[in-house]
């Protein structure tokens, strides 16, 4: 199988990006690019050079009604909700058709023909009070470490690795069958996050990586427009600086030369063999 390139990499998420923005619009379904792929189409009216993924978000209730009825042809959403086998806290539309994937660090028990994705990440309520989002917050990621931890075992056995790596993941495996499982820490962090319904409060927050604690004003995800990027137009909310000036700061200026790299530097995508 042949890699694939940076270029193939974007092109093939933009094609999955076009695929999802057309269902959202026919089903009434709102979704906001995100992070990085925000940054990219206000800096860059695209990808960010050097960015080898692509991400949106979506209020939880858009997020659970997308994961329960997208169909597209060649594209699957893999999420907690429709794979009891998903390792992820939030979703992907993987192609299934053209490309495939190698990764060291495992996020599906059974990988099957998955290939090049996008990331979508849902928006929840969070408490109005500051202190008990804190502590909800805290809570929800422990869960989300334990359940990165239990993944360890899953990681693939290969040659291209020393012995030590290999036998270090058998040990882990082994061990595994005596320990709460990922899905058993991720079930845990979903009834967590649960404990707030949508809309009962005036704050939002994005649990599903928790790196950061992104606690905002609800209204922040209530209007949306259509943005450039690279050849198309995607949705975007219309308070984006307010989040991503909370989340980057100063977003607008490139970062030094030693961080201007891809971050998924753990996987390697192919095309698949024609």
């Amino acid at each position: 199988m042949k890699e694939m390139t940076l270029k193939d990499i974007q092109e093939e998420s933009l094609r999955i990006l076009k695929t999802v923005h057309g269902f959202c619009v026919e089903n009434g379904i709102r979704y906001s690019l995100a992070y990085g792929t925000l940054i990219g189409a206000v800096r860059h009216k695209g990808f960010i050079p050097w960015d080898d993924d692509l991400d949106i978000m979506m209020p939880r209730p858009d997020y659970d009604r997308f994961c329960s009825t997208f169909r597209a042809k060649g594209y699957q959403v893999v999420s907690r909700q429709n794979r009891k086998d998903c390792f992820i806290p939030f979703a992907r539309v993987c192609d299934t058709v053209s490309t495939c994937l190698m990764t060291m660090e495992p996020w599906i028990r059974q990988q099957g023909d998955l290939g090049v994705w996008i990331d979508i990440f849902p928006v929840d309520a969070a408490p109005d009070d500051r202190d008990a989002f804190h502590n909800l917050y805290l809570k929800a990621s422990h869960n989300h470490a334990k359940s990165i931890m239990a993944r360890r075992p899953y990681r693939p056995l290969t040659g291209s690795k020393p012995l030590k790596y290999n036998l270090n993941t058998i040990k882990k495996r082994i061990f595994a069958l005596f320990r709460h499982s990922p899905e058993y820490h991720l079930d845990a962090m979903q009834q967590i996050i649960g404990m707030t319904p949508y809309g009962s409060t005036c704050h939002l927050a994005q649990f599903a990586c928790p790196a950061k604690e992104e606690y905002f004003d609800a209204k922040v995800m209530d209007g949306y427009h259509l943005t450039d990027f690279e050849d198309s137009r995607f949705y975007v909310i219309d308070r984006y600086d307010e989040l991503l000036r909370m989340e980057y700061g100063d977003y607008m200026t490139l970062p030094p030369l030693d961080q201007q790299k891809p971050q998924q530097d753990y996987i390697t995508f192919f095309w698949k063999d024609k």
